[in-house]
């Protein structure tokens, strides 16, 4: 039975100052040895403006949704306003060393970089009755976030025999982040932080490190060309919440083999077969618990619990190569496990709660292309289409979600050279309409561009990109529950430009 049914529409506009400065710099060392050094500064500030109006209607025929919102009676209009001034710096700092043995293919490289910086957000939110100021709310949140990541990687490369190279290497990286969140409402004529307020006030503190080993050997047997590769990980994860003392612990050691095997048939086709098994670990604010208020109607919140994403993947190509271009046609299937998906949730209230979890096992299969061609001498082009199906299937508090999707994905890119010094390229990207666990996701596709012209010998270039040359980026979805209906459209835009100039200083030998 239908209990409630409104409508939301909302507009933002966003303005955003950026700066970056950038200095890096080579040494040429005795011994085939070079040490890169290299600083980035980037400093960032922006304000957002969103206005959000709910309309809720009283339906006249209880159980039957119909996309005619003016055939039903306006019960209550409300408008919400958010002002959100954020703050970023950003700081970078990279050692790079490569040291060449005889002159040859056999070499040490190591590389040691450190990233730290803070970035606020100050929003303010006032709600009331779209004609008037009765029911006025007034909330607003503070939050500040501290980070810390060092990562240090070794390499060393080493051919064996006349055919056969060998590699090792390691990574430590550790990644740290505090966020402090907190949330006050305008009561009685102070700002306080509600009783009710859960989730909505508290310090988050993150911790991960990653340490790993791995070695490859490759080389040739005929017409036979192998890889075989393997990698240790070990990953340790904590979280904490200050106040509550909630968080969690995370420690897991992982092997991740990969294979590859080609066959030359011919100078211009050859056969290939791989394995890999991988990890996807969840993005640091995926797991902020904390729930963000912007919408009234639509919250979303992050879960410190989740666990990364494994896949194998098995791939059968054909390589076709000619003169001016070349094809890779392939067969494939993927497996992965603990496959995380942001779920909707719909509280008797109308509010609708995002969160993410490890929600499904997803088996994947389909035939990908990939082609260049040298149309002339200066033109390139090239691209890509990928026709899959993938299988999704999982449960969350006893309901089962599971989705079965035929689609595609295409991506078409040009370079043309054509003046002396100067360089443009384009792409379009199309990504087909596909079937969700909980819905259905439209089709999208946009388009991007750059521009380029070279000075003084190649030693400077500018360059001018644009990102979305249409404004044609879109997201259309419907989520589809057993108690509830949700139809979303949102298109943004996300049109940039960016000039830049480059200037190489000098050089070596």
């Amino acid at each position: 039975d239908t209990t409630y049914v409104f409508s939301e529409d909302r507009d933002e506009i966003e303005s955003e100052n950026e700066g970056d400065v950038y200095f890096g710099a080579d040494i040429f060392l005795p011994g085939d040895q070079i040490l890169t050094a290299a600083s980035r500064l980037s400093l960032e500030g922006g304000q957002e403006e969103s206005d959000l109006l709910y309309t809720d209607y009283d339906p006249d025929e209880p159980g039957v949704y119909r996309n005619v919102f003016n055939e039903w009676d306006v019960v209550r209009q409300t408008s919400r306003r958010n002002i959100e001034e954020a703050r970023e710096n950003d700081n970078d700092v990279r050692l790079q060393y490569e040291k060449r043995f005889d002159g040859s293919d056999h070499r040490l490289t190591a590389d040691a970089d450190f990233e730290f910086g803070t970035e606020d957000e100050n929003v303010e939110l006032t709600e009331s009755e779209a004609e008037g100021s009765s029911g006025l709310q007034n909330q607003r949140t503070f939050s500040g976030e501290t980070y810390r990541e060092f990562r240090l990687d070794a390499d060393y490369e080493r051919p064996v025999g006349d055919r056969g190279r060998f590699e090792a290497g390691f990574r430590f990286n550790y990644d740290w982040m505090d966020n402090n969140y907190r949330m006050e409402e305008f009561i009685d004529g102070s700002w306080e932080v509600p009783d009710d307020a859960v989730g909505m006030s508290d310090n988050f503190s993150y911790f991960e490190n990653v340490n790993a080993l791995y070695s490859i050997y490759s080389g040739e047997a005929g017409s036979f060309t192998y890889q075989l590769g393997l990698r240790a990980e070990n990953t340790r994860i904590q979280t904490e919440l200050d106040e509550t003392g909630q968080g969690s612990d995370q420690n897991y050691l992982n092997l991740f083999p990969s294979t590859f095997l080609s066959y030359t048939i011919s100078d211009q086709n050859s056969l290939q077969l791989s394995y890999s098994r991988r990890i996807s670990r969840p993005w640091s604010r995926m797991l902020l618990p904390f729930t963000e208020i912007n919408d009234s109607r639509n919250r979303s919140v992050g879960n410190p619990e989740l666990s990364p994403e494994f896949g194998n993947s098995f791939e059968l190509g054909y390589l076709r190569r000619w003169e001016s271009g070349s094809v890779l046609s392939s067969v494939y299937y993927r497996h992965r496990t603990g496959v995380i998906e942001r779920i909707s949730t719909i509280d008797g209230d109308g509010l609708t709660t995002r969160r993410p979890i490890n929600l499904a096992t997803e088996d994947s299969w389909g035939i990908e292309f990939s082609a260049d061609q040298d149309l002339f001498e200066d033109l390139q082009l090239s691209g890509s289409l990928n026709i899959y199906r993938s299988d999704r299937n999982g449960e969350f508090e006893g309901d089962v979600y599971s989705s079965q999707s035929e689609s595609f994905s295409s991506r078409l890119r040009i370079r043309w050279r054509f003046i002396e010094g100067w360089n443009f390229q384009s792409f379009i990207y199309y990504r087909g309409a596909r079937q969700t666990t909980q819905g259905r996701n439209s089709g999208s596709a946009f388009v991007g561009s750059a521009l380029a012209r070279e000075f003084f010998d190649g030693s400077a270039t500018l360059s001018l990109n644009v990102r979305d040359l249409f404004n044609s980026r879109q997201s259309d979805r419907e989520i589809i529950n057993p108690t509830s209906y949700t139809h979303n459209n949102y298109s943004w835009s996300s049109r940039s430009f960016r000039l830049t100039f480059r200037y190489n200083f000098g050089g070596g030998g």
